[in-house]
């Protein structure tokens, strides 16, 4: 069955690659905390971390929100603007020959791209008058003055960019991304086409290391949800050099016609959906969930975004996370997910050492109080609200480093079900908000996290 989805992502796969590497090879390979002082790629907060451009292993930790390296501009070369060929045939850029683009967005005059937007897409700035060369026409380049109070070149009205992943001359990775950026002719007319030898896209199920799992056509790469996205669903939350790192499958257009995508095999059409993309374009969904693609991965197949920052998962056929530590998602969209547990107990360095923490990160505890009784649990009531049960569904794996052996569930008076370790049933800290959060160790001289033996830490 035909499925009206015109895919800007599949048409440019290979190219999403090159642009991961251009945005990486550029910045300081670093490593920083974020989201609880430890750990990369939360991406509920900022980050101010990398990674290798390779692509992690899986399950590594990527950032998805450090700021890109920008294009360096000297005003004053910035103002020589001309001609060079290109797939597109002649178009517009600067004088080193780095294309150039115009954003569908901008009004006559006026540039609305701002903050992060033209951190990914840095304006041609210039010092004075802008100089014609190649087949510029000369007295349609002008200059507007911008929020930021810079000088930005603009030709026959529209103020020009660059885009940051293209790295070398010829580069036209920012052709037709997110349907609204585009290279410009001669005559300052936007190229709509999209990139030569673009194909039209299919999300289908295919099988991985991992599972199956549904990926986008025409070449194959594995699709992500992003836990992010959950309170919101489904406007995506995965915005400026998160999309970057984990570039949204967008809707696009080819010589301004509407293209069509297909529902490949175990694709339930009813679940595919669109929702506008706050950087611009339209993002396909899939039961709710926003789909996105991760630049680290090299081939059909590859499942190297899996498990990021415990954010990112793959997607099987029903629309929900899937793979190894994946969630159980228990909410409506729009409603708030709870933390269940599935191949969710693992191991976390925090300021206390390696402790065991939930599939996100978040701190669990264990009530002394409990132990002659073990493993019975006996906080309810007003207490279970300051340390909400660690609730499972039957079935629990656990992480590296972990005893599945120690692994275990206990019944609580009302039915559900508690995660347990080591004989003791787990608990949150309400008070944790964030990954890392160790603000429950030591309360009332009874609750304290555990070690990976399921040892009670008592520091």
């Amino acid at each position: 069955m035909s499925v009206s989805l015109k895919s800007s992502m599949p048409e440019r796969r290979t190219r999403l690659q090159l642009q991961f590497l251009a945005l990486f090879g550029a910045l300081a390979l670093t490593v920083a905390a974020c989201g609880g002082d430890s750990v990369v790629g939360s991406a509920d907060e900022p980050d101010n971390a990398t990674t290798t451009a390779t692509g992690p292993p899986a399950g590594a930790a990527v950032d998805t929100t450090a700021p890109v390296a920008t294009v360096p501009v000297d005003p004053d070369a910035g103002a020589t603007i001309t001609t060079v060929d290109s797939p597109f045939g002649s178009i517009v850029a600067n004088r080193d020959g780095r294309t150039l683009y115009v954003f569908d967005n901008d009004t006559d005059g006026v540039s609305n791209c701002a903050d992060q937007c033209a951190v990914n897409w840095p304006p041609v700035l210039a010092a004075g008058s802008p100089i014609a060369a190649g087949s510029i026409d000369a007295t349609k380049l002008a200059t507007i003055t911008r929020a930021d109070g810079g000088t930005q070149v603009t030709y026959f009205g529209r103020p020009l960019y660059h885009f940051a992943a293209d790295a070398a001359k010829g580069d036209v990775l920012g052709q037709g991304v997110g349907g609204v950026w585009h290279v410009i002719d001669p005559a300052g007319t936007p190229i709509l086409d999209a990139a030569p030898g673009a194909g039209a896209a299919t999300v289908s199920v295919a099988s991985t290391a991992i599972g199956d799992v549904l990926t986008g056509a025409p070449d194959g790469h594995t699709l992500y949800l992003f836990l992010g996205d959950e309170a919101g669903r489904p406007t995506p939350t995965c915005t400026g050099t998160c999309a970057v790192n984990w570039p949204p499958l967008l809707l696009a257009t080819s010589g301004g016609d509407t293209e069509t995508s297909t529902a490949g095999a175990g694709i339930d059409t009813s679940l595919l959906g669109t929702v506008a993309h706050p950087d611009g374009g339209t993002q396909v969904t899939y039961n709710s969930w926003p789909l996105y693609f991760f630049g680290g991965d090299q081939a059909p197949g590859d499942t190297t975004g899996q498990g990021v920052g415990q954010k990112w998962f793959v997607v099987d056929s029903a629309g929900k996370p899937a793979g190894p530590n994946a969630p159980v998602i228990t909410s409506q969209p729009g409603g708030t997910a709870v933390p269940t547990a599935n191949s969710s107990i693992l191991l976390d360095e925090t300021s206390l050492g390696t402790i065991i923490t939930d599939y996100q990160g978040l701190t669990v505890y264990a009530f002394e109080a409990e132990k002659p009784n073990l493993p019975t649990p006996a906080c309810y009531d007003a207490c279970a609200e300051t340390w909400p049960p660690f609730l499972t569904d039957p079935a629990v794996f656990a992480g590296p480093g972990l005893d599945q052996d120690l692994i275990g569930s206990v019944e609580r008076t009302d039915g559900q079900l508690q995660v347990t370790y080591n004989d003791w049933p787990l608990y949150y800290f309400a008070a944790d908000q964030v990954r890392g959060d160790v603000k429950g160790q030591a309360v009332g001289n009874v609750w304290w996290v555990l070690d990976e033996a399921g040892t009670l830490v008592k520091e």
